[in-house]
């Protein structure tokens, strides 16, 4: 045991530091009494520190209590999560991932609010929500503690460049770009940036995330995986971009870990640092931490043998002044290896980030980071003699050892798989970008820019052919070329790949082969209803009505159970896609299949779930002449809702289409909810003049004349002069 832990401050702060095993040589001669005899000199009582019998060093307690807080934050995920289950609805999640969405869409949400409450707070406390909140630091964690059970200590990689990338490329890519994107089309006035709008509560929890077997595979790579391969904290080192905003506000914080006069510079803070903090040095430069990787684990803090470290209140990292010359910074690559390490990890992140529309963003950065210190190994036992992947021996003496080769066949096969997918990736981003332009890929208005858009009820034009230039017409058919490629070398189907090939075929009046494409499509989409919705639309495009009615059936049965457990929870009544595809099945059933009772009530229920979307449906067919299927929705949307307006507009529509007692009847009831009403009163006696009932004309067209405005009294006087001329002999 060491004396000098007990001797007073003042003298062991002005003794030379010496190292822990050259103090442990003559402890024996220090630590024994100089008095005293017999039991006095073999019986010595001293203060007993609990120490980690495989590290010497004092224990943290701070970790046990860091995995309980970090325990509860997952218990607090999941009641959120059990409570959308038995809810329906429940708060956005409170996840710094959804704040993407406010740079993106303008969305206010519990995530956007999250992040930006963490960020103010990381300002005055420094990143304690990082260490202390994050579930992939548990996950992380944790897995440095079991690689640590097994003896393995995974070094941490050491670059120049790749430590830029949550800042540069991660939270570039999620937030700055976004928001540049948005500013841009503001000042050209783009017609793409949507107006900040309130989302504290949504029916969808999972809609933002990926599916479970996604999820899993992010939690693997971005919380175990790279931990192994790039060291403790690899993920927030080389991947994170929230991590990113949290270092630059933490150079403003004003809680730190710093030191006093104790300090014997004997490093056990910094081998306990689990964030590559190089605590000693550190504090021994500018008596603080400044490092924005540190995340207040208190670890070092807890470890220390002199009680040298604190958190405290002071002068922030940003105003820190070293008092001696840094020592020369090591790194594990060269400069040109750097470079080459940071085009890998770009390369892999463009090809693998949505690769089949499934790899999310965050397990994609775990990818690339892996990816690039693997094929910078690889790189290794071509030029080096020696080469060490954590404790197995790749290359001993210049040859290549057995687990060496199987090293090299791997890295040899996934370089053949990132290759592949790359250019699965090149032909997709072709096909949805013909000519590359890349304000189009930031604005995701590729494809809807060049291809044919849809318009209601295009299922029933059987010469749409989208009205293509030579330029538009160019550009669809290398679409189709370039689609066809990815579906060709893909190893996986798509949902977007099928859907937009079978509209790009559709658009060429290729309806056959759109109807294949589609139902690949729905198939792949599994229990999503809007895509069965889709293939009954294409199956009417080409003519297949009873395919057309099996998969119109096959999408209300989908729907129907989707809307009854949301209802059950939440007693939401309004269900606009409930509403999108009783329309569709409606107008199918009676302009289609001629039996229009079926489609009238389909029509009717499908106004029970949203009218809105029945009134919109009808003034595009009104702009496009299409006056019968337009009559019929707003005959159904007026079963639902005793709009006046729409009911007058009804019955003007009704008139147009030679319906004179449907109209008579509109105008009638227009006139019962207002009898003042000058416009209902005038066209209802156009319409009594109609069918001979001229007695009953003038008496309405007297509620015109005493109730109208001058101009509507004007068109009824031009009106009756125009009947007297026709009645002159």
């Amino acid at each position: 045991m060491d004396c000098t832990l007990f001797e007073d401050p003042g003298k062991r702060s002005n003794r030379v530091s010496m190292s822990t095993s050259s103090k442990s040589k003559d402890s024996k001669a220090r630590c024994t009494p100089a008095s005293g005899s017999g039991d006095d000199r073999r019986n010595l009582s001293l203060p007993v520190i609990a120490v980690d019998p495989q590290t010497g060093m004092k224990q943290s307690r701070s970790g046990i209590w860091r995995a309980y807080v970090l325990i509860a934050v997952h218990v607090l995920m999941l009641a959120h999560f059990i409570h959308w289950l038995y809810a329906g609805s429940t708060l956005t999640p409170v996840e710094p991932s959804e704040s993407a969405e406010f740079f993106r869409r303008g969305e206010i949400n519990m995530g956007l609010i999250f992040f930006g409450v963490a960020i103010l707070a990381t300002l005055i406390f420094g990143r304690f929500v990082c260490g202390w909140g994050c579930h992939l630091i548990a996950y992380q964690d944790l897995m440095l503690w079991v690689l640590k059970k097994l003896h393995i200590r995974p070094k941490a990689f050491r670059t120049r460049f790749l430590i830029l990338i949550p800042l540069v490329i991660a939270a570039g890519w999620m937030f700055i770009l976004p928001i540049v994107v948005r500013i841009w089309a503001e000042f050209y006035r783009e017609d793409i940036v949507p107006p900040s709008t309130w989302h504290l509560a949504r029916t969808g929890y999972w809609d933002t995330f990926p599916s479970l077997p996604w999820g899993i595979a992010s939690v693997f790579f971005a919380g175990f995986a790279i931990i192994y391969f790039l060291g403790p904290k690899g993920f927030c080192t080389f991947a994170c971009p929230y991590g990113a905003f949290f270092g630059l506000a933490d150079k403003l914080a004003l809680w730190r870990v710093r030191v006093n006069d104790n300090c014997e510079q004997c490093g056990h803070c910094t081998a306990v640092c689990t964030s590559n903090v190089n605590v000693a040095e550190e504090v021994n430069r500018y008596g603080m931490v400044v490092n924005p990787g540190c995340m207040k684990c208190m670890d070092c803090v807890q470890v220390c043998p002199n009680d040298a470290l604190s958190i405290s209140i002071g002068k922030p990292a940003i105003l820190a002044t070293a008092s001696r010359a840094a020592k020369e910074r090591k790194y594990d690559l060269t400069l040109r290896m750097e470079i080459v390490a940071l085009i890998t990890f770009v390369f892999v992140l463009m090809t693998v980030n949505g690769l089949y529309s499934q790899f999310p963003f965050l397990m994609s950065l775990a990818i690339a980071g892996i990816a690039a210190f693997l094929f910078m190994k690889w790189l290794a036992l071509w030029g080096s003699r020696d080469v060490l992947l954590q404790k197995i021996r790749l290359k001993v003496g210049g040859r290549l050892r057995p687990a060496g080769w199987i090293f090299s066949a791997m890295a040899l096969l996934m370089s053949v798989a990132v290759a592949h997918s790359a250019v699965w990736r090149y032909h997709t981003i072709r096909g949805e970008h013909p000519d590359l332009n890349v304000a189009d890929m930031l604005m995701n208005r590729g494809f809807q820019k060049y291809a044919p858009p849809e318009y209601p009820d295009w299922q029933y034009d059987s010469t749409y052919v989208g009205e293509m230039d030579a330029d538009q017409t160019a550009k669809v058919d290398l679409g189709i070329q370039q689609f066809e490629a990815a579906n060709a070398w893909g190893v996986f189907g798509t949902v977007a790949n099928h859907y937009r090939l079978a509209w790009l075929y559709h658009c060429k009046n290729r309806r056959a082969d759109a109807v294949e494409q589609m139902r690949r499509a729905a198939a792949l989409a599994g229990d999503l209803p809007v895509f069965w919705n889709e293939l009954a639309k294409f199956e009417v495009a080409a003519g297949n009505d009873v395919e057309a009615r099996a998969a119109f059936e096959k999408a209300i049965a989908l729907e129907t159970v989707e809307r009854e457990a949301l209802t059950r929870k939440t007693g939401i009544s309004k269900h606009p896609l409930a509403a999108e595809i009783w329309l569709d099945w409606g107008l199918f059933q009676g302009f289609r299949l001629n039996d229009f009772n079926a489609g009238n009530a389909a029509l009717e229920k499908a106004a029970q779930f949203d009218d809105s979307v029945l009134l919109a449906r009808a003034k595009a067919m009104t702009h496009q002449g299409q006056m019968p299927v337009a009559a019929a929705l707003l005959k159904a949307y007026l079963t639902a809702t005793d709009d006046d307006v729409v009911r007058f507009d009804y019955g003007a529509m009704l008139f147009v289409n030679g319906d004179l007692a449907g109209a008579a009847s509109a105008f009638e009831t227009v006139l019962e909810h207002d009898p003042y009403h000058a416009q209902a009163a005038f066209r209802l006696g156009v319409t009594y003049l109609r069918t001979g009932r001229t007695n009953d004309a003038m008496k309405v067209f007297a509620i015109t004349r005493k109730h109208g405005t001058d101009a509507e009294i004007a068109e009824l006087d031009a009106l009756l002069s125009e009947l007297e001329i026709m009645a002159a002999p």
